[in-house]
């Protein structure tokens, strides 16, 4: 599934630098080229937001169930995933019942659709609580931002 989400973001990423390859060689109003050269920057924007919004739909779904069918071996769960509050009518919905652990992807789809990662804070709080320390992201960079 993660490359599906790649894939996305990499079209969405070519066809942002398609447009500024067009804008680039326009001649003309002058709006219009600043306009053309600012959309691709939204839209790289938009692909990143998307592109970690599956992600951690993906990660939180792991995570939730490792947990419900024991094999979380990671102990506690991180804080974050613990205090995250899910949808009950997703987790506790049972007509899956050949994917009986669907439910737990539906509520954290769920918990995505009302949210986004535009927040550059939030990034390093919805991963790094499960990534071992030599993977976790943004460490140190978003304090030096903020």
């Amino acid at each position: 599934m993660a490359k599906t989400h790649r894939r996305h973001f990499d079209e969405d990423i070519s066809r942002a630098e398609a447009i500024l390859a067009t804008a680039k060689a326009r001649k003309g109003d002058a709006r219009v080229s600043s306009d053309l050269r600012l959309s691709p920057v939204s839209m790289a924007v938009g692909a990143m937001d998307a592109y970690l919004c599956d992600a951690y739909v993906d990660c939180l779904t792991a995570v939730l169930r490792a947990y419900v069918t024991g094999q979380w071996n990671g102990g506690q769960l991180p804080s974050h995933y613990a205090k995250q509050q899910l949808p009950a009518g997703e987790v506790l919905d049972s007509s899956r019942t050949e994917r009986p652990l669907w439910s737990l992807r539906m509520a954290a789809r769920s918990v995505m659709e009302r949210g986004n990662m535009l927040t550059l804070s939030r990034v390093p709080e919805q991963f790094n609580g499960i990534l071992p320390d030599r993977h976790k992201l943004w460490v140190g960079l978003i304090d030096r931002l903020i």
